[in-house]
């Protein structure tokens, strides 16, 4: 092919490049509208043609919009995504679809922003309104292009999560969620993105434990109670480092990388940072102990040198936990349950025998064994009631799978039973059954249905002694 003839063929294939590249934008100019509010997206939500030339995958066009509402008399900022602007190529994955959601989580964001500023300012013009929407869309603009560059369009994977769980945590402060979570019988309180999952269970075949835990962003978080009233023969205030090694479960795949404890009377802290070489994971690790439980906030991590953003995550939600007071809760859930002990629980007269060679007897027969003492679970102590009465609640959601438990409670050598209806129950103790002027003592617990011996049911019990004043 000549020299002329080569430039010929370039020129007319440029040229129809050029026609289809106008009928491409021409097809997405003239294209109906179709917008999104803010929801989860799919890829099906991308409708519009990719740039030419572009080195990106996929990307998003998403905007913050006024609308009035003529029943309330007040406007009302709103994100939204325009489909037919939104593209992807090929190429596409749940990964890099997650990174244009948070591109449309971040609009969402400063749409709550203007929001929060239309409800201080309810009475301005809609020119004063749409002056202020300038700014935070200047502002909107900037965030999404930080966002881009530190997680350099979801390439630094640790940055990607992290910038995911800075929005979770941005969005929450602009909700009716504030993202902390308390524990109701220990009182710990830990800031969590999205609602954690609970398990209460036994550690060593002893410990009762409540734990709270997601796994997200590439890694775990968790918060977790142990009831150090079943920690036996340790005494936490004077060995505390005992008393930590006998609840965490010691493996030589786990490389102690970092141990510092934080003396302060009753309270101890201690910061512990390992290293699992099975899993390649490192761990940070918080422990408190004040007078009652043991807590732990966890941060589980890829074990990486470049974990900038792991580490961050993990700093963020260690240092949201904090001990806070529950008695208030307990208080309205008892008032809510209206408590009449005469009709809910009958009392028995019993006889109490310690070992299996006494069983026999007069009344209602139990068998109680202090073998028993791990399977109670964590128990919110006693709260005293505005006319004087008692009562504590009992975590029953780790006991011995039957559909028949009963819970018992024994106060002046009366044993008082009922059938559960929740994972925890609360014991009640009217003002007239408390001895006046002593300290007493209440045992409770559960009787499982398949623990009976030779027709005695086997209490699985704790003892708490109440002190007056």
């Amino acid at each position: 092919m000549s020299y002329i003839l080569k430039i010929k063929f370039l020129i007319v294939l440029f040229s129809f490049s050029v026609l289809a590249f106008i009928q491409v934008r021409k097809n997405n100019f003239f294209a109906p509208k179709n917008f999104n509010d803010w929801k989860q997206l799919t890829w099906e939500d991308f409708q519009g043609y990719p740039n030419l030339f572009t080195k990106y995958d996929a990307s998003i066009r998403s905007d913050i919009y006024l609308k009035f509402d003529s029943t309330t008399s007040i406007y009302i900022a709103f994100a939204s995504q325009n489909v037919n602007k939104s593209w992807k190529k090929e190429y596409d994955s749940d990964y890099l679809l997650e990174h244009e959601q948070y591109h449309f989580n971040i609009t969402e964001l400063h749409a709550r922003m203007m929001n929060k500023y239309i409800k201080d300012n309810p009475k301005l013009s809609e020119e004063d309104y749409l002056e202020k929407l300038i700014d935070i869309q200047n502002d909107l603009d900037k965030m999404q292009n930080n966002y881009d560059t530190e997680a350099n369009h979801s390439l630094i994977t640790d940055q990607q999560y992290y910038w995911e769980y800075k929005v979770d945590s941005l969005l929450l402060e602009y909700s009716q969620d504030s993202g902390y979570v308390v524990d109701p019988f220990t009182g710990l309180k830990a800031f969590f993105t999205t609602k954690p999952n609970l398990n209460s269970n036994i550690v060593n075949d002893r410990i009762p434990y409540r734990q709270y835990f997601i796994e997200k962003y590439g890694i775990t978080l968790a918060s977790a109670s142990y009831d150090t009233r079943y920690l036996y023969g340790i005494d936490l205030v004077e060995n505390f480092d005992q008393g930590i090694n006998r609840l965490v479960n010691q493996d030589s795949t786990n490389l102690l990388l970092s141990y510092n404890i934080d003396d302060f009377d009753s309270i101890k802290i201690a910061n512990i940072v390992q290293h699992d070489t099975v899993y390649n994971t490192r761990s940070y690790k918080k422990w408190i102990f004040n007078e009652i439980y043991l807590y732990q906030v966890l941060a589980e991590i890829p074990f990486d040198s470049a974990s900038n953003g792991y580490d961050k995550i993990a700093n963020s939600f260690i240092n949201s936990f904090d001990i806070v007071n529950t008695d208030d809760y307990w208080i309205e859930k008892f008032n809510a349950a209206k408590f009449d002990l005469e009709q809910q629980i009958q009392p028995h007269k019993f006889s109490l025998y310690e070992t299996k060679e006494e069983l026999g007897g007069d009344g209602l027969c139990t068998y109680w064994n202090n073998d028993t003492y791990s399977s109670v679970g964590i128990y919110k102590s006693p709260i005293t009631n505005g006319d004087g009465s008692l009562f504590l609640a009992l975590d029953l959601s780790h006991t011995p799978d039957s559909i028949d438990i009963q819970t018992v409670m024994v106060l002046n050598d009366e044993i008082y039973n009922s059938q559960p209806d929740t994972n925890y129950h609360i014991f009640y103790i009217p003002a007239e059954k408390i001895p006046a002027n002593k300290n007493f003592t209440i045992d409770f617990g559960y009787i499982p249905n398949n623990d009976s011996v030779n027709g005695c049911l086997n209490v699985h019990y704790q003892e708490i002694e109440i002190l007056r004043d």
